[in-house]
């Protein structure tokens, strides 16, 4: 159907393009790999801890219906981060599940102040993928993070935050 694992990739960009919002699918599908196709498994690799569990926890469903989609097979998706490459398992042991609220159980953060639920907008691009680079890569670029608001703000926003 395809002649190579990229043009599957490329076709299912292509979709996933059309039913997201731009910055979600350029934060979380648009630097998305894959790494092998073999009949109906699918093993895709992430850039990174926050990018494969945001996949899996919020659009894994929509990213293995666009693939059941163009393939007309019911697929079997795997996500992997891309410095675990070198450790992947071919076999189809499922993978524990972990649920949102279940990730902050053994921490001090509140689990609805998220990337996930951030609003992102013009006036606060540059906050939002500064914070996001801290997240994902602490102590190499903008350590420490401040970032400070005005009077006023909305309660989505931050006023001052350290990272």
């Amino acid at each position: 159907m395809y002649s190579d694992k990229n043009d599957l990739l490329t076709k299912a960009k292509d979709l996933l393009k059309e039913e997201m919002t731009n910055i979600s699918y350029t934060t979380w599908i648009k630097n998305l790999e894959i790494e092998s196709v073999n009949d109906n498994k699918i093993i895709l690799i992430a850039q990174s801890t926050i990018q494969k569990d945001a996949i899996e926890s919020r659009l894994f469903d929509l990213v293995v219906n666009t693939f059941n989609f163009i393939t007309n097979k019911t697929c079997d998706i795997k996500i992997i981060e891309k410095k675990d490459l070198n450790n992947i398992e071919y076999t189809s042991e499922e993978t524990e599940d972990y649920t949102q609220s279940e990730m902050y159980v053994n921490t001090f953060l509140n689990p609805k102040y998220t990337f996930d639920s951030f609003v992102v907008g013009e006036n606060n691009k540059f906050a939002h993928a500064a914070a996001l680079a801290v997240a994902e890569s602490p102590a190499a670029s903008y350590n420490p993070l401040f970032i400070y608001g005005g009077v006023g703000l909305r309660q989505n926003t931050f006023n001052a935050c350290y990272w």
